[in-house]
C-alpha cells in the first residue's frame, strides 16, 4: 500500500479502531505500507514512478512498467503537467474522474477532471487506453449517466472506457 509522503502516520491513524478494524489485519501479512519516497528502494519486480498531482490534499499518481507495458493511475487530481508525464505514452491510463461534463473546464485550478478533460489527456499523453473511474457519487447517480458522460467524451479520444465493478482489460 502507497501513501503519499509524510501521510503515513495519518494513515495509520484512520484505519484502527474506532474507525475501523486495523489495516493489518485486512490484507495479507505480506503486504507492507509505504509512503512515495520510500519506492525507490521497495525492490518491486516492475518499474514504477509517483509524482504528486493538483489535489487540495496530498495526492500522488503512478507509472507501472511491467513486461513491456505501460498503465498509469492518475489519483483524484485536476489536469496538470504531472499527470500528462505519468500517462505519456502508456498502454492504458485509468484517470479519476469526479466531475460532471462542462463542469470544470476553463477552470484552470480544477482539483477534478471531467470527462472531456481526461480524454484531452489521453491524446495529448498519446495512451492506447483510458478508464474513467471514481466518478463523484453526488454528481453521477447512474451508471447509464456515467456511461453517457463517457461515450460524450469518445469524440475526444475513442478508446475511453467507463470503469465498472469486475471490468477486466487485457493488454
Amino acid at each position: 500500500f502507497v501513501v503519499p509522503a509524510g501521510e503515513k502516520e495519518d494513515f495509520e491513524a484512520l484505519v484502527r479502531p474506532p474507525f475501523t478494524n486495523p489495516w493489518t489485519k485486512m490484507v495479507p501479512e505480506s503486504s507492507r505500507l509505504l509512503d512515495t519516497k520510500e519506492l525507490a528502494e521497495a525492490d518491486f519486480p516492475f518499474g514504477i514512478t509517483t509524482l504528486p498531482l493538483k489535489h487540495p490534499v496530498p495526492t500522488h499518481g503512478y507509472r507501472l512498467e511491467i513486461e513491456g507495458r505501460t498503465v498509469s493511475y492518475l489519483c483524484d487530481t485536476g489536469y496538470c503537467d504531472n499527470a500528462l508525464t505519468l500517462a505519456s505514452g502508456a498502454d492504458l491510463v485509468i484517470a479519476e474522474c469526479g466531475a460532471l461534463p462542462g463542469t470544470v473546464i476553463g477552470k484552470e485550478n480544477a482539483p477534478h477532471m471531467e470527462p472531456e478533460i481526461c480524454a484531452k489527456l489521453a491524446v495529448e499523453a498519446g495512451a492506447g487506453q483510458m478508464v474513467l473511474t471514481h466518478f463523484g457519487a453526488g454528481a453521477y447517480t447512474s451508471i447509464a449517466q456515467r456511461m453517457n458522460a463517457v461515450a460524450s467524451a469518445r469524440s475526444i479520444f475513442p478508446n475511453l472506457i467507463t470503469g465498472v465493478d469486475n471490468l477486466e482489460i487485457v493488454l
